[in-house]
């Protein structure tokens, strides 16, 4: 046994490298066996794994089981849980190691049939593929893989499709330019609905209406789709408690899928926050929460500290707000945090690998926006980020990486 403690060697230096006696008690080790090397392991952090590969050989083969990748990634288990499914927790952790890797990426707004991607390495924005169908309200979900998948949506009335953008470095034919395919539609057409991939893979979506106009009519459907299986279409899920359109989905730690506030129809603009929890769906959705005003055409999405952000929207369907706040399960406590510089309605809003928190887009009723923000959950702070050059309301975002 290695106690993590009392461990014999330390891997600290000012160049990043073993010390000479380290060096040499890591050449000792690696005449043991692999197993025993990978126990060792198993008390390194992501960054010391990759030093102690240039030891020797047989640390080098010990530090390729993927477990032990698997392990690396734990500070990001907030963001992902599961590898690519013909990929390893290596590759995972590389992209995620690397604060600059990540890209905001923008879809399916109201005046701009292309997407738009800001690319933290180069603190720039590019033009990402339009989606076959026009559309905006969508729903927007980032897969396991590095892909995109946009659902539902409108453009002169709502829509059933669901569109796949597989990530570039993975395109079966790299002949073939880059392009979103269809795959099995929704069983309603809906727009302004909501949607978030579960840890096994399946894509789950709920609510929605058939116009993003007041006394529309609004669903309370939920329905996952498994990539895996795309033979068996669409599937239900427990319908939520309550009808809502304009809302948001997250998912947290504990995989359970909140759904928060949103428009419910005629007049009733939703403050309610709904839990399922997918290790017991029979058990159908509950109230766990209640915002302080009514909620529709905002963000709300999980951060680094698994608490439930909750950023711009509305109560009245005439007036939106630059509000942020968040809400941690654990305690059932709201905290108030710094406005946004602007007030936002029905814009893009995502966590990025390194936990800041990236709106983008929507409207204020005073005109449409094209600017974008990025909040510091450590510093309680709000930054400019540079403006992406297209007006974007009822559109949707996610992050990649």
């Amino acid at each position: 046994m290695v106690d993590r403690d009392a461990a014999p060697y330390s891997w600290a230096s000012r160049r990043g490298h073993p010390s000479t006696a380290t060096h040499g008690a890591c050449l000792v080790l690696s005449t043991f066996p692999e197993e025993v090397l990978q126990r060792v392991m198993q008390f390194l952090d992501g960054p010391t794994l990759r030093q102690v590969e240039r030891v020797s050989r047989s640390w080098r083969h010990a530090a390729s089981a993927d477990f032990l990748w698997q392990q690396a990634c734990e500070p990001w288990s907030w963001l992902v849980r599961s590898a690519p499914q013909d990929g390893t927790w290596r590759q995972v952790y590389d992209r995620l190691a690397d604060a600059n890797s990540g890209s905001f990426v923008l879809v399916g707004g109201a005046y701009h049939q292309k997407g738009r991607s800001f690319h933290l390495s180069s603190q720039e924005w590019r033009d990402v593929p339009a989606t076959a169908s026009e559309r905006n309200s969508a729903a927007l979900v980032r897969d396991r893989d590095g892909g995109l998948y946009v659902l539902g949506g409108r453009s002169d009335r709502a829509l059933a499709t669901v569109e796949h953008l597989p990530p570039a470095e993975t395109r079966r034919d790299r002949r073939c330019e880059r392009a979103w395919r269809p795959i099995a539609p929704l069983t309603t057409e809906r727009c302004c609905l909501a949607a978030v991939q579960a840890d096994d893979g399946r894509l789950v979506t709920s609510g929605g209406g058939e116009s993003m106009y007041r006394h529309a009519k609004v669903y309370s459907d939920v329905e996952c789709y498994d990539p895996r299986r795309p033979y068996l279409g669409w599937q239900p899920l427990p319908s939520l408690k309550t009808s809502r359109c304009a809302h948001s989905m997250a998912l947290s730690l504990d995989s359970k899928i909140y759904t928060v506030g949103g428009y419910g129809g005629g007049l009733s603009y939703l403050d309610s926050i709904e839990c399922l929890d997918l290790a017991s769906p029979e058990r159908g959705w509950y109230t766990v929460a209640s915002l302080s005003y009514g909620h529709a055409g905002g963000v709300g999405c999980f951060g680094q500290d698994h608490c439930l952000y909750v950023v711009g929207g509305g109560d009245n369907g005439t007036s939106n707000t630059p509000t942020a706040i968040k809400w941690d399960p654990r305690s059932g406590k709201w905290t108030s945090l710094a406005p946004m510089a602007y007030p936002r309605h029905y814009f893009a809003g995502a966590f990025s690998p390194d936990g800041h928190l990236y709106v983008a887009g929507g409207f204020e009723w005073t005109g449409h926006l094209a600017s974008a923000e990025c909040y510091d959950p450590r510093a309680d702070r709000w930054r400019r980020l540079p403006d992406f050059g297209a007006y974007m309301e009822f559109c949707a975002g996610t992050f990649i990486w």
